[in-house]
């Protein structure tokens, strides 16, 4: 239970900080749409377009296309586009991290939920499957292999291998039944 609330709070903490990251988002393009249609002032693009390309991966790419766009609007958006890209993959990380706490709970509810496999008795379980074979040792040990893997051995004294598919489908190196 106290592990449920802890991942409920990190995954709250988390989604929080999403929600601050888009409002921040919002509040920066809402603040570009009043700079925008104010009269346009004079800035310097060129100083300007240098700053906010300073950390880009392809600076000269970056001006350019700042420039260009400044010289149209006589406006450059605040910080850089690593910044930009740092933040949307800031988010999305937070939302595979919040996904990722959604399902390994379900899955270990599902874990806990399911009952184990039941327990047999593999000696007397392999001792009545045995008791016919030529090689009783032999038959026993890989038997007694067989069940302690799948938990279950099929009845009789041969095949009838479809009661237990994990022990019918064992097989040796060379493609031959394992379990007898």
């Amino acid at each position: 239970m106290t592990m449920m609330i802890t991942k409920f709070l990190i995954a709250f903490l988390f989604f929080s900080l999403l929600v601050l990251q888009l409002a921040e988002a919002d509040r920066d393009t809402v603040s570009s749409n009043l700079v925008a249609s104010s009269p346009p002032e004079k800035i310097d693009c060129g100083g300007a377009c240098k700053a906010r390309c300073q950390l880009s991966s392809r600076p000269r790419l970056c001006n350019r296309a700042c420039g260009t766009c400044c010289s149209r609007c006589s406006c450059v958006p605040p910080g850089t586009a690593a910044m930009a890209i740092f933040k949307t993959l800031a988010a999305v990380l937070l939302v595979a991290i919040f996904f990722n706490l959604a399902v390994s709970d379900m899955v270990i509810k599902n874990l806990v939920e399911t009952d184990p496999p039941p327990q047999i008795d593999c000696a007397s379980a392999c001792a009545a499957r045995c008791q016919l074979s030529s090689r009783p040792n032999l038959c026993h040990r890989a038997c007694g292999t067989c069940c302690a893997r799948c938990s279950c051995v099929p009845p009789g004294t041969s095949g009838n291998y479809d009661a237990c598919p994990c022990y019918g489908n064992m097989t040796t190196h060379h493609g031959q039944h394992k379990c007898p």
